[in-house]
């Protein structure tokens, strides 16, 4: 439900609340926006928790011995 929401829900919501130029950014402005935000949000996510330094990640990942 929270992914529906935050992915297809929350974005058509806010592209008929907000007026803006349908001719240059059609109609889905804010689905770009929130999918990006979302895809960045995790690259720096993922670049946290997957460091060498993580010593969760370094017990199942860089150790196997």
């Amino acid at each position: 439900i929270l992914g529906y929401g935050m992915f297809w829900a929350a974005p058509q919501y806010f592209d008929q609340l907000v007026p803006y130029n349908r001719d240059v950014f059609h109609h889905t402005l804010f689905l770009f926006m929130s999918w990006i935000f979302i895809n960045i949000h995790h690259y720096f996510l993922d670049n946290v928790m997957w460091r060498r330094e993580n010593p969760d990640a370094r017990l199942y990942l860089f150790n196997a011995a």
